[in-house]
């Protein structure tokens, strides 16, 4: 089951680097920047660095390119032009600290100190970027509420990835 999943994993990869979120159902044929930072996590403890390391190329590509930092985009890097909304709680959540500690154990601390410098580029009074109001009204949302909000751990956690690539 682990190499048809790993399989499965590459074969929905694009030539860019975005992770397919699903194969087998249209509807989600996009790459989720959350999804797909657990997904490089997998691929790169199963060896396959190098499609761990095409998606964090693609990700910076996205960034680099000023379009943003969507829920999720299409698989050649392009901003889902679908009803969707674009910025979704669940969706984002705390994906930015995946891609930081995938990139450090992936060895890679320049990388992941640019990452790093661009989430302490777009902090506000408020908290980190993650924590941004949501602009998603999903039903699970409407009858629970929002997420509690981690505003110390975040800041806690980026002390400690900050200190981590400083040594």
């Amino acid at each position: 089951m682990r190499r048809r999943s790993v399989q499965v994993i590459r074969d929905g990869q694009s030539r860019e680097g975005g992770y397919v979120a699903s194969p087998t159902f249209a509807q989600y044929g996009f790459s989720w920047l959350r999804d797909g930072s657990f997904i490089a996590d997998a691929m790169s403890r199963v060896g396959e660095i190098a499609s761990a390391e095409a998606f964090f190329d693609w990700v910076a590509r996205i960034v680099t390119a000023g379009r943003g930092l969507d829920a999720r985009y299409r698989l050649a890097g392009e901003r889902d032009g679908s009803g969707w909304p674009h910025r979704q709680h669940d969706g984002y959540g705390g994906g930015e600290w995946l891609l930081l500690t995938a990139l450090l154990g992936l060895a890679d601390p320049a990388r992941a100190r640019d990452c790093l410098d661009w989430i302490a580029a777009h902090e506000r009074a408020a908290g980190l970027p993650e924590q941004s109001p949501p602009e998603s009204y999903e039903p699970w949302v409407e009858k629970w509420g929002l997420p509690p909000l981690p505003l110390l751990w975040s800041h806690a956690m980026f002390l400690t990835l900050a200190h981590a690539l400083d040594n």
